[in-house]
């Protein structure tokens, strides 16, 4: 489910969902199991942030899912997401996903 992801500056609530697959198998990993799941994100000006995520369902079907707050996405241009999830015998990374964050068109009087 690798896929770009667009979003405009400020914005709240938008879903950020990713997928965690095996290397070997190409399939999607169970992670039902998990102890924690975090979302890193690179900014363009190469700041960094650490947000703790969520399963997207049951986690048997690889997903995981963090909703942007307040104060996120305060940056335009190409960022970059990264998922890592630990379960009670192994730790996972998924993909990195591009984020492309567009400004917002503002409307004069």
């Amino acid at each position: 489910m690798t896929q770009d992801i667009y979003v405009h500056k400020g914005d709240v609530g938008t879903p950020i969902v990713l997928e965690l697959i095996s290397n070997k198998t190409n399939l999607v990993i169970d992670v039902s199991g998990s102890t924690a799941i975090s979302f890193l994100f690179e900014k363009p000006s190469g700041d960094t942030m650490l947000r703790v995520g969520s399963l997207y369902t049951d986690g048997t079907d690889g997903m995981i899912e963090y909703d942007t707050v307040d104060g996120d996405i305060d940056e335009e241009g190409k960022w970059e997401a990264e998922g890592y999830v630990v379960t009670p015998t192994r730790k996972f990374f998924t993909k990195k996903t591009v984020i492309s964050v567009y400004p917002v068109i503002e409307v004069s009087g």
